[in-house]
């Protein structure tokens, strides 16, 4: 009776040990389970790898769009804004998943480079495996776009932001240029590489000034939200689409997890974690500025040490994200320039919030193209082969050939001393190099001398700053050209934050994040579904035309009706 009782009771054990283990693999955690847990993988460490996912998710979709969220909110109205946001989330996670289920169909979705790492494909790569190359096209077209776009609005919140910090009477256009040669000059860097530690200050002044916000409002409670007309909807969409415009940083954040069967709860939680910044600022912000509720809600917090703090950190953290957010038009308008195609290709969008993940999966712009630099080699003639050399060697190069000159300066000393200590011996293993060795050490020498000759010419700041800043004359040309567009763009933009945003969300990301997945989802799946999941497809489809449609034509309706002096 006691076996039968301990057979039964280790039944019962193994059962409930099967479904945890079948529920943990569900939820990406089975490296949890003791039994097949390894040092590199004990629960803290699979914890760890949880929340820097989910971290890395998050900071895809966070930004500025808690800032204009009340904004967004004063157009719809108080109950069709929280339902219109409620839906908007959930249409974007469904979205992304269309995404990820698309690439992980496809061959190249699941190989692995070296045998390890999964292949890291851009939103345009899928969408020419999956469709085709003009589908490829058009991604990376209204990539470029957004991200250019949301550099445009970058400019239009430092500027509102400038001129509501100095209290300044002053035409607002003079705002919109006052960062351009700080700018100018951050465009000139390389590789943005360098300026991805600058994220950690984007973070700081983010949080800082969701807090400030929340703190705010919260104070300063009064109800007094305003009733919009329906016909202002169509801004909210768009604002809320440009808002939530991740999409395009979950493939490589979904390619890069350890376990990429928890990407979905990542995802989940990662949107759950957006509504938590979304709803409040916005439902609290409209309830307590109403008709009054302004495109950048620190403009509607009065002045205080505290907001003048929250400003100032916000205006460093954008001046330093905004070359990563211009880095994919730089890229596609060099490669255009040095004889690629003028379709845009192999495009990765960046955020504001995440210039550590782009550095660290290398998605943020390289150093000048090779193209660039075989420009720089075949324009030159072959009299100033070497001047070419020259202009291209940089700081660890040239402390290299000095160590190597060095060297080879200090090798006749060094074979002397040889010679003296090994006698006989010493001299035949010279002799037995050859002329040729000598000829070759002799030409290196000449090079070295010149290397180093050239460099002291050219002075200390460009050794010091060679490998930093592009130099090619059209890599200059071009990226001066692109800040000085964008900051046009944002003096006959018009004042408001938050419109701009709107006409954003809907021209470039309602496609993004509604119609190239509906249309890659159906594409690839649409004999192996049911029909209501073909009709489905074609629905959220519908949806993201009519956004980018009607959405575009009253967001420019605002913005040509809007004062354009002052910040709205």
């Amino acid at each position: 009776r006691n076996s039968c009782t301990l057979e039964s009771g280790a039944r019962v054990v193994g059962g409930l040990w099967t479904k945890l283990s079948r529920e943990l693999r569900r939820l990406g955690l089975e490296s949890m389970n003791p039994a097949a847990a390894t040092r590199d993988d004990a629960p803290s460490s699979v914890f760890r790898e949880y929340v820097a996912d989910i971290g890395n998710m998050f900071k895809a979709f966070i930004g500025l769009n808690f800032m204009y969220v009340a904004y967004a909110f004063s157009k719809a109205g108080l109950v069709r804004g929280i339902v219109g946001l409620a839906l908007i989330l959930m249409l974007t996670e469904h979205c992304c998943h269309m995404l990820i289920n698309v690439k992980n169909s496809l061959p190249e979705g699941n190989r692995t480079a070296d045998g390890a790492s999964p292949v890291m494909l851009t939103y345009g790569d899928v969408a020419r495996l999956a469709v085709g190359a003009p589908l490829e096209t058009f991604v990376n077209s209204m990539l470029v776009m957004t991200q250019f776009g949301y550099c445009v609005g970058y400019l239009i919140f430092i500027s509102s932001t400038l001129h509501d910090l100095v209290q300044s009477d002053a035409h607002l256009y003079w705002f919109v240029l006052a960062p351009v040669p700080v700018l100018l000059l951050l465009a000139m860097v390389r590789s943005v590489r360098s300026l991805a530690p600058f994220s950690n200050l984007a973070n700081v002044a983010l949080l800082s000034g969701f807090i400030a916000v929340i703190v705010y409002v919260t104070r300063h409670f009064t109800w007094q939200p305003s009733h919009p007309s329906i016909a202002t909807f169509p801004l909210f969409v768009g604002e809320m689409t440009a808002a939530l415009e991740g999409i395009a940083l979950v493939l490589p954040i979904e390619t890069g997890m350890k376990v990429r069967e928890r990407f979905p709860n990542v995802l989940r939680i990662s949107l759950v974690l957006m509504a938590g910044v979304l709803f409040p600022v916005g439902i609290l912000g409209f309830g307590v500025f109403g008709d009054d509720t302004r495109s950048i809600i620190l403009l509607n917090m009065e002045a205080s040490p505290m907001v003048s703090a929250v400003k100032v950190v916000l205006i460093i953290g954008i001046l330093f994200t905004y070359p990563l957010q211009l880095a994919p038009v730089l890229i596609a308008i060099e490669g255009w320039i040095h004889g690629d195609s003028i379709a845009p290709s192999h495009i990765a969008a960046h955020g504001m919030a995440s210039a550590d993940f782009d550095a660290s999966h290398d998605l943020a712009m390289p150093s000048e193209s090779s193209s660039s630099c075989s420009v720089d080699s075949e324009s030159e003639t072959s009299a100033s082969d070497t001047d070419s050399e020259l202009v291209t060697v940089d700081r660890d190069d040239l402390l290299q050939s000095s160590a190597e000159l060095d060297e080879l300066n200090e090798a006749p000393l060094k074979a002397g001393a040889n010679k003296q200590h090994k006698g006989a011996a010493g001299g035949a293993s010279i002799s037995a190099s050859g002329s040729g060795g000598a000829r070759q050490a002799g030409q290196r020498h000449q090079e070295l001398r010149l290397v180093r000759q050239g460099s002291s010419r050219r002075g200390f700041f460009r050794i010091l700053f060679g490998g930093v800043f592009v130099r090619h004359a059209s890599s200059i040309l071009a990226r001066t050209l692109v800040v000085l567009t964008t900051a046009l763009i944002a003096v006959f933009a018009g004042a408001s934050f938050g419109n701009f945003m709107s006409l954003i969300g809907s021209l470039g990301a309602a496609s993004l994040a509604y119609c190239v997945p509906s249309v890659m989802h159906y594409h690839v799946f649409a004999r192996e579904r049911a029909w209501y999941w073909r009709v489905k497809d074609a629905l959220v489809f519908l949806f993201g035309v009519t956004a980018a449609i009607v959405g575009t034509a009253v967001t420019i309706y605002e913005i040509v009706h809007t004062d354009s002096s002052k910040p709205s």
